[in-house]
């Protein structure tokens, strides 16, 4: 059987001014940076439901090729090449999310050289441990996209293999074992990805409550 996860990523938390902020201070030029890195990643969060919905459609074929065994090898062959255009529709929302990140973490770098003007040596610390949480995130991102678009090409080895006529079920076995493994992997980084995003939410809050200003999450009413 092959394993599938479900790519659900959480993202960065929203935060917005209870009241409005007049002029211009070192902290409200952080908020202020924060916030646009919020907002650069707004196409990779839009990217996380489709990404789970393509990963359902595939694996709703692969088990569909499982169950027509070797009795029916035009519509194997027909399921094949439909699962290939998923994995070529989810490698590119894979694409903009990576380029949603990207631009977040150039607006993030653009950022830090303003927390070095905050005068207030705990929300400075507050400020430079979230910014420490950020950089570990951007890497952990960068090593899940890696893994994530390993597996999108083991499988689209995999289909491949169903469409030959004499495939040996020992090379299919092989190579759902190499999608296994890879996906487990894939979890695992997932899982890091969203504790440092969940950590940098509250690392943000955390200097958010260390400043002058008042804000609160987005969502609240």
């Amino acid at each position: 059987m092959k394993c599938i996860g479900r790519y659900i990523v959480i993202g960065i938390a929203a935060m917005s001014l209870a009241g409005c902020a007049e002029g211009s201070s070192p902290e409200l030029e952080v908020y202020n940076g924060l916030e646009k890195v919020v907002a650069q990643e707004k196409q990779f969060a839009d990217q996380q439901k489709p990404l789970a919905d393509l990963e359902q459609q595939e694996n709703a074929i692969y088990d569909q090729i499982i169950e027509l065994g070797i009795k029916d090898k035009k519509k194997i062959k027909n399921k094949a090449q439909k699962a290939q255009q998923l994995l070529d529709e989810r490698e590119s929302k894979l694409q903009k999310e990576e380029k949603s990140i990207s631009a977040s973490q150039k607006q993030f770098e653009a950022t830090e050289p303003k927390i070095q003007k905050l005068e207030d040596g705990k929300a400075k610390e507050e400020a430079l441990e979230l910014s420490s949480l950020m950089k570990k995130r951007y890497k952990a991102y960068q090593s899940l996209h890696d893994a994530y678009l390993h597996s999108i090409e083991l499988d689209r080895q995999l289909y491949k293999l169903f469409e030959k006529d004499n495939v040996k079920l020992e090379n299919l076995e092989t190579q759902i074992a190499s999608i296994n493994a890879t996906y487990k992997e894939v979890e695992k980084k997932k899982e890091a990805f969203n504790t440092l995003t969940a950590d940098y939410n509250k690392a943000k809050e955390d200097f958010y409550n260390k400043t002058k200003l008042k804000v609160k999450n987005s969502e609240d009413k």
